[in-house]
């Protein structure tokens, strides 16, 4: 299974929606790119990054540290996976401690765009946007923008309908 996927643009409407420009950030994780993880690349004032979701815990360090020590802000997209390690021992402890700094909107799944030659396909798992630097505000306004754009999952004509929530 390849770590590159492409941003869908249904990721990059939710910040836009809340009068951002993602596409004209810098991304310090580009596709076969130089890593920003590298010590001499400086990250800019504003940056948007896709890590490999097999390993994001360099990256969210990475953007807590230009956070915090360099004032930069960065919006990062993330499988929804509360039950990783570097969930609970990376990112977690960074929410809890540090609630202005860091925030996290679930967005839902998005089909990623393949970039490595592989298959099209839709993701078991949700997304969320991890924002470093962001306002509380900001973070509510972009979770305005999920729940009143969220499509329902489509119902099969034959199916019963039910009021019951969809996993």
């Amino acid at each position: 299974m390849s770590d590159h996927w492409g941003t869908p643009d249904s990721i990059f409407e939710i910040l836009e929606r809340a009068g951002f420009s993602p596409r004209d950030w810098y991304d310090p994780c580009p596709f076969k790119g130089v890593s920003g993880l590298e010590s001499f690349n400086e990250w800019e004032t504003m940056n948007w990054v896709n890590p490999p979701f097999s390993e994001p815990a360099p990256w969210i360090r990475r953007a807590f540290d230009e956070r915090t020590k360099n004032g930069k802000i960065t919006a990062m997209v993330l499988p929804a996976y509360t039950d990783r390690k570097w969930w609970l021992n990376v990112l977690q402890p960074m929410l809890v401690n540090h609630p202005l700094e860091v925030q996290v909107v679930h967005i839902g799944r998005h089909k990623f765009i393949p970039l490595d030659g592989q298959k099209e396909s839709s993701p078991r798992f949700g997304s969320c946007l991890v924002l470093f630097g962001f306002s509380c505000n900001y973070a509510k306004l972009l979770a305005s923008f999920v729940e009143k754009n969220d499509k329902p999952a489509r119902n099969n004509s034959k199916a019963k309908t039910s009021n019951k929530p969809t996993e």
